[in-house]
């Protein structure tokens, strides 16, 4: 039962890193609005929140398993977000 638990919990942080992602590359004017964040600039923040939170816990997991392949997975697929966030909106917005 753990074991199905850490696959789901897995996959929805990939899904999310990737959906947050998708959302942090789209033009400004969908994401924010005259002061705040727009409807989707919330639901970037909250998907980003809950990355970082579900980061954290698998992370601590991980490491009480001895898990280091999906350790370092997880911390490559947050620097290549990283990275790709700041190439889309130093190069091509």
């Amino acid at each position: 039962m753990k074991s199905n638990n850490g696959k789901r919990l897995s996959f929805l942080f990939y899904s999310l890193s990737f959906l947050s992602l998708v959302i942090s590359c789209l033009p400004k004017r969908y994401v924010m609005s005259v002061y705040t964040p727009s409807i989707l600039g919330y639901i970037f923040l909250i998907l980003l929140l809950v990355v970082i939170i579900l980061f954290i816990y698998l992370f601590i997991r991980d490491i009480k398993i001895n898990r280091y392949k999906q350790i370092l997975e997880r911390i490559i697929v947050i620097i290549l977000g990283i990275l790709i966030y700041h190439m889309v909106r130093n190069y091509w917005l």
